[in-house]
């Protein structure tokens, strides 16, 4: 009878076990898998990389007198680093330098300031903008048919969408774009004085952000 009870209390405690470890393999996954919940000052990275379409003009720069008869177009790959911290559960606030260079020559850098705000908690969609400090060296097509190169400093602003997957996770990517608007003041280029510099970068990328 000991024997028997011995055997019995074994195979439970054997069945126990294994039901555990079953149960353990099943919600570890799923536990694994579920995003953390944010919490107030979490920081996070974030790492682009992308394409843009930027161009340079001033109000001068063509015989009438307009903006865009003067423009220079460049394509030009860009980088981005950005600190942030998150301020609730929907908006990420934090700092942002994005370089820019392109064949022809020309080069920005952005730092900025930026927020990002997901419209639903969780979701992968968000927009975003920021404003702060720009240095340019563009190329500009000048009212006597000569293209020059000078560098200019002024202040920036953007603003974009994006979408990012498996958002509040430990890794997060996606794809996002943004419009960035440089007010440069004026330049002095050779002999001629560019009034109103203004540039802009339309950018397309790919960011990674680990939480």
């Amino acid at each position: 009878m000991d024997e028997v009870t011995t055997v019995s209390g074994g195979h439970a405690v054997r069945t126990v076990v294994a039901a555990t470890l079953g149960l353990l393999m099943v919600v570890a996954p799923a536990t694994a898998q579920s995003p953390a919940k944010p919490e107030r000052g979490d920081f996070a990275l974030a790492l682009g990389v992308g394409y843009a379409a930027a161009k340079a003009d001033c109000s001068n720069c063509s015989p009438e007198g307009e903006y865009g008869s003067g423009a220079v177009y460049s394509d030009v790959a860009a980088i981005a680093v950005a600190p942030v911290w998150r301020v609730n559960s929907k908006v990420v606030a934090g700092a942002e330098l994005q370089i820019e260079t392109s064949r022809n020559d020309a080069r920005a850098v952005y730092l900025m300031g930026i927020v990002r705000f997901h419209p639903w908690a969780g979701k992968g969609f968000f927009i975003r903008g920021g404003y702060g400090l720009l240095q340019v060296k563009a190329p500009l097509d000048l009212p006597d048919g000569t293209v020059n190169t000078a560098k200019y400093r002024g202040m920036a602003l953007n603003y974009g969408a994006g979408w990012m997957f498996h958002q509040n996770r430990r890794f997060s990517w996606g794809p996002y774009g943004a419009h960035y608007v440089g007010t440069l003041g004026s330049a002095v280029i050779g002999s001629f004085q560019a009034q109103n510099i203004i540039g802009n970068t339309w950018f397309a990328g790919f960011a990674v952000v680990i939480d």
